[in-house]
């Protein structure tokens, strides 16, 4: 029961989503993203972990700079 309630509720949400032009779509994603990202620190640990697991030769700065790359 609660699956297809939640089911429901994306589906409901999706067929909004719709009609809405993909450019503010693009925006309000970014800008939720960004929220989310500088409320929430532990999203930045673990962003600054990954990034030393991955690339452990580059500096602080430049690990900065990849995490405020925007694509």
């Amino acid at each position: 029961m609660k699956n297809s309630l939640i089911y429901y509720f994306l589906k409901t949400c999706s067929l909004f989503l719709f009609f809405i032009p993909r450019k503010i779509l693009i925006f309000k994603g970014r800008l939720l993203g960004s929220l989310l990202f500088n409320f929430f620190p532990i999203g930045q640990k673990v962003l600054n972990v990954n990034l030393s697991i991955a690339f452990p030769a580059l500096s602080k700065t430049e690990k900065s700079k990849l995490v405020h790359l925007k694509t």
